[in-house]
């Protein structure tokens, strides 16, 4: 990983809670400081938080030196990044006199490459202009829960702008029926295969749940919210790309649309990096030619979820990668030293009580299976 260190001498002037938690990636706190004890702690918090953000933003603008940057990414930069760099800010520590932290650069260049230009889906295949990619926006909130349902009111507009802003053509396809039990990952999965039906290549689904208190054996809710963000793309190679990423939101900063953006910013920049990481890896051994395994006619989410556990847990050295997705179907790229009639042979042995596994066709690049 490419680190730049930076140590600025600014004086911080009783400073209480030091704001480390604005600087790492993996902690998504919106207000670092934590609790407010008094109006001099949330000075001095502030304080702290200005202090960084002006020192992040000079050690930034010295990184353009060596990124190398195409005209789209630099305008990226200038957009997103050089007033907004406390994402790529990270082992941050204060001192009596000053503050030191590090710039994340790799994770800065994986999020200037993101945009829609690294993905496609049906709608780019067997066309000489590439289209941009088309991604459906879902977002959920828990039923009942107030403040969950004002923050989304703000991250919606927001995350449909970001995504634009890439070049992705972002549009509603999907929605989550009232009293569906689904959330959380094994909602993303669902829709995420259901994109097609919406007219899409991928699925971007934000969810916003309360935050438990973690200390509360009662799991008490602790009056923050939790956003959860998900990616779901197909790289020009056809290869699934799946990020993750989530921040706490304070109660202190509910109903300010700035602070959730702000939480959203971070949030999204991991995502994006993730994204745009996995866009590049083609997951296939030299000289080694993609096979596929076809699951179809699938009548429900659970056919599907039951195939990938089954095949998954009990067949040694066996990986799936979804490649293709229909209404009642799925393509799957596999990595496997055994042949497909010998993995057909494999399938068939186990238990998939109370359906049974069908062998359709086996031809040296595809095997198509049921589950009926």
């Amino acid at each position: 990983m490419k680190i730049s260190r930076w140590l600025a001498q600014v004086v911080v002037i009783s400073l209480v809670g030091h704001v480390a938690a604005l600087a790492d990636p993996q902690n998504t706190r919106s207000d670092a400081p934590g609790p407010v004890q008094s109006a001099g702690t949330a000075q001095s918090a502030a304080q702290a938080k200005a202090n960084l953000l002006a020192e992040a933003q000079k050690a930034i603008q010295q990184e353009l030196v060596d990124l190398k940057l195409t005209p789209s990414e630099k305008k990226l930069f200038d957009t997103e990044v050089s007033t907004d760099p406390l994402p790529f800010v990270t082992n941050y520590s204060s001192h009596p006199t000053g503050i030191q932290f590090e710039i994340d650069r790799d994770k800065l260049k994986e999020f200037l490459k993101f945009s829609a230009q690294l993905f496609t889906g049906q709608s780019g295949l067997g066309s000489s202009t590439p289209q941009p990619a088309r991604v459906c926006l879902l977002t959920h909130s828990k039923p009942g829960c107030e403040s969950c349902e004002n923050s989304l009111a703000v991250v919606r507009p927001y995350l449909t702008q970001r995504l634009e802003q890439r070049g992705f053509n972002a549009r509603q396809g999907l929605s989550i029926p009232q009293g569906s039990e689904l959330t959380g990952e094994r909602a993303f999965e669902y829709y995420s295969s259901r994109a097609a039906e919406g007219g899409c290549d991928g699925l971007a689904f934000a969810e916003v749940t309360p935050e438990k208190n973690s200390s509360d054996e009662s799991e008490e809710e602790s009056g923050k919210i939790k956003i959860s963000l998900y990616l779901s793309l197909k790289s020009r190679m056809q290869r699934k790309v799946v990020a993750r990423s989530s921040m706490v939101i304070q109660s202190s900063d509910l109903g300010k649309t700035q602070a959730l953006q702000s939480s959203m910013s971070k949030s999204l920049a991991d995502a994006y990096a993730q994204a745009s990481r996995q866009s590049a890896v083609s997951g296939l051994k030299k000289n080694e030619q993609e096979r596929y395994v076809k699951l179809q006619n699938v009548k429900d989410f659970f056919t599907y979820a039951k195939f990938k556990d089954v095949a998954l847990n009990t067949i040694p050295g066996l990986k799936l990668e979804e490649r293709f997705v229909s209404p009642g179907q799925f393509r799957f790229a596999i990595s496997s030293e055994a042949s497909l009639r010998e993995l057909s042979e494999q399938l068939r042995a186990q238990s998939w009580e109370p359906q049974q596994l069908t062998v359709v066709q086996v031809s040296p690049e595809e095997l198509v299976v049921e589950l009926r």
